[in-house]
């Protein structure tokens, strides 16, 4: 074998071992979901609502994992949450408990996207992923060191019966396909324990969401999931003259993040498209790479030049958000 050809292969088994060993050392827990399911076959088979709530404490809430707790507080989940989803949608349940028991292949392909990301961002701080059982509020989210996954919503693939559910449920599981998207998700909410603390405002939401989606994708190969990416692809040069109207204005969060759109342009959540395009941009110029990803994962969202810097570095916008600004 020639010796280029022989220090290549050698670097090449270098980095598969890198991959797969830091894949191995990833944390899974998932003891909630056996719990919940001890708790629900025990809540269903009574009709006393006092016995009811005494075993979800008793059999699920009780003995919570630190994930669980942290979800709990996250999204604000309640006892009265859990139950009322409980006795509200049967056949959900009933559909969704194959998806949310047998979790192996999920985790191995979880694992391997954030080998992927560790790969592209060695600096990467690991984090325990915990599965666990919510009320409809998240898919995923985070707290502290801690990825959690709300099953009911991210293992949901074609077998699950979701007739039963709100038709903004319904639509959801329609538009994300959740179970095909679990490891780029994953892979999301990782750089979110990453990153620092956004301000609160639409500018920093947008990038904070944005560079998340991007370099998620950009670490696993994977396309997004974001299901306003066509339009807004179709749409760029509105979106932008509309967000840059809106972007120091009070009161317009809702149509760009999180919420239902108003104006005209009527598709939802489209800063984390501006987000990650401003991040796709800013890497495509950079002459290192390796340093552009590090400087999007570690924007100081506290230090408007450095926010400025991102900003004007991608060349996204028409003009410099100093002239913007003004």
């Amino acid at each position: 074998m020639p010796m280029f050809n022989r220090f290549a292969l050698i670097g090449l088994l270098i980095c598969c071992q890198s991959l797969t060993g830091f894949a191995q050392q990833q944390r899974f827990v998932d003891e909630d979901l056996t719990r919940f399911w001890i708790a629900y076959d025990s809540i269903v088979a009574t009709s006393d609502t006092l016995a009811q709530a005494r075993l979800l404490d008793q059999l699920f809430l009780a003995p919570a994992t630190k994930g669980l707790k942290s979800l709990q507080e996250v999204r604000r989940y309640t006892p009265e949450s859990y139950l009322h989803a409980m006795r509200s949608y049967p056949a959900f349940w009933k559909s969704i408990r194959h998806n949310s028991q047998h979790l192996e292949s999920v985790k191995a392909e979880i694992s391997k996207d954030i080998a992927q990301l560790k790969q592209l961002y060695p600096a990467l701080k690991p984090a325990t992923i915990y599965f666990l059982m919510g009320a409809f509020r998240t898919n995923g989210t985070t707290q502290e060191d801690r990825v959690l996954l709300g099953a009911e919503m991210a293992l949901t693939d074609a077998s699950v019966n979701t007739h039963e559910l709100p038709e903004y449920l319904q639509n959801y599981y329609r538009l994300y396909r959740p179970k095909e998207q679990v490891g780029l998700l994953c892979t999301h909410e990782y750089i979110h324990i990453q990153q620092k603390q956004p301000q609160d405002n639409l500018l920093c939401y947008t990038l904070h969401e944005g560079i998340a989606e991007f370099i998620s994708c950009h670490a696993t190969g994977k396309p997004t999931s974001l299901p306003n990416f066509a339009f807004g692809l179709k749409e760029e040069s509105r979106i932008i003259a509309r967000y840059v109207q809106d972007l120091y204005l009070p009161g317009v969060l809702n149509n760009w993040m999180w919420g239902t759109n108003t104006n005209e342009l009527g598709e939802r959540d489209l800063g984390y498209f501006v987000g990650y395009r401003i991040a796709e941009a800013y890497l495509a110029k950079a002459k290192n790479k390796a340093k552009a990803i590090r400087e999007l994962i570690e924007l100081d969202y506290t230090n408007d030049k450095a926010v400025e810097r991102i900003l004007d570095g991608s060349g996204y916008f028409p003009k410099k958000i100093s002239a913007i600004y003004r």
